[in-house]
């Protein structure tokens, strides 16, 4: 007489089920079971370590593993939740929520395997993929429901990445702790080149991000007022970042070049496609005023603040800008003043071609100005990009 391997859904051990018989009973704990019954146990059984507790998957209902898929990436258990999920698809490979699961998933496992801002990935075209899948196998009566689930997702995406980019973006601190200790213009300029590195990571996920967004039709959106109201967070959130960008650029004493400023009008273009009018007249963004700034620096001819100048090896950094704005808002202001920037203007140049080479001279006044400008930034003096008036 054959008998059939089997699992007790109770206590987890073996049990024998005479196949001649319409139930089971399980040697261990005695708990009966129906033939049938128990063979699909057994077939869609799974024991997984998950929080600490093992958990049995049973039962031919794809809703046990919808579920616990479903808690997994509550859990951020990116391994656990693949599981569940592939093991649904195999079961239902045309169900459409399973679908829907697997690509949520796909974010839990970019995460995962992003542990630093340089190998951070979004899987855009995997995630995509999977929910045209969850669209194309949804019935009928349910398929504008998925629909909007998952162009929700995808704006859920978007927001997600745009709000990861913009809290490290606008994070200035250690930029300009940096930029403050650095001893002279190499180090300044090394300083710039792993700056603009993370930069174009900042952008190529910010560009992701518009790929979730482009991932809809735009005449989606024009009956859709949820939809809307994320639109409009997420050009907001992006115009952010693009402030938050050009800000840490002047931090470095550097500048984006029109092109690039100009590209930053059209994404915005670009993501509010789709949008209201009603929306759309709520934005404003120009980096018509940046582009003056170049245009004003390109064809003004720097001067002044000789000694900074050789100290800190540009007439462009933090440091110089808050002695400028102290000349001409301060000193510039009084008789005394004036005398000063006079005679510093008279002598100060001679001084920096005679000693400008020398190291204890940029010693000497680097530690003298450090101190100077540290108490003009504690009284309220910017150290931001500066055009001298």
């Amino acid at each position: 007489m054959a008998l059939i391997a089997a699992k007790c859904t109770q206590c987890g051990a073996n049990i024998k089920v005479d196949d001649t018989k319409d139930a089971g009973i399980c040697e261990y704990c005695g708990t009966p079971f129906v033939t049938e019954k128990v063979i699909n146990n057994y077939n869609t059984y799974v024991t997984n370590n998950y929080a600490g507790a093992n958990i049995n998957i049973v039962g031919g209902d794809i809703n046990n593993l919808f579920t616990m898929t479903r808690n997994a990436i509550e859990a951020d258990n990116a391994n656990d939740a693949l599981s569940y999920i592939n093991k649904a698809l195999e079961i239902s490979p045309e169900s459409s929520e399973a679908w829907f699961l697997r690509m949520k998933v796909v974010k839990l496992q970019d995460w995962k395997q992003s542990t630093k801002l340089s190998d951070f990935k979004i899987s855009l075209t995997e995630t995509v993929s999977y929910g045209k899948k969850a669209i194309d196998y949804a019935n009928e009566d349910e398929k504008s429901e998925i629909v909007s689930k998952v162009y929700n997702y995808y704006l859920e995406l978007s927001q997600e990445y745009l709000d990861f980019i913009v809290s490290r973006a606008e994070n200035t601190s250690e930029l300009r702790e940096m930029v403050y200790k650095a001893p002279n213009q190499n180090a300044l300029d090394q300083l710039t080149n792993i700056e603009m590195g993370f930069m174009q990571k900042f952008t190529n996920i910010a560009m992701q991000a518009y790929g979730f967004k482009a991932s809809i039709p735009v005449e989606f959106f024009a009956s859709n007022d949820e939809l809307q109201d994320k639109l409009y967070n997420i050009v907001l959130t992006y115009i952010r970042y693009c402030y938050a960008i050009t800000n840490r650029m002047h931090i470095l004493g550097e500048s984006f070049a029109n092109v690039t400023l100009r590209g930053q009008e059209e994404n915005v273009e670009k993501f509010c496609r789709g949008l209201s009018e009603s929306r759309k007249s709520k934005i404003h963004f120009s980096m018509a005023d940046e582009m003056k700034k170049n245009d004003e620096v390109n064809s003004k001819p720097s001067g002044g603040c000789y000694i900074a100048t050789c100290v800190y090896g540009s007439y462009d950094c933090p440091q110089v800008w808050t002695l400028r704005r102290f000349r001409d808002y301060i000193l510039s202001k009084s008789w005394y003043g004036r005398c000063f920037i006079r005679s510093y203007y008279t002598i100060s140049p001679t001084l920096v071609k005679l000693l400008g080479n020398k190291v204890w001279f940029k010693r000497i006044w680097k530690a003298i100005l450090d101190m100077f400008i540290l108490r003009l930034n504690n009284k309220g003096i910017k150290d931001s990009f500066y055009i001298d008036q």
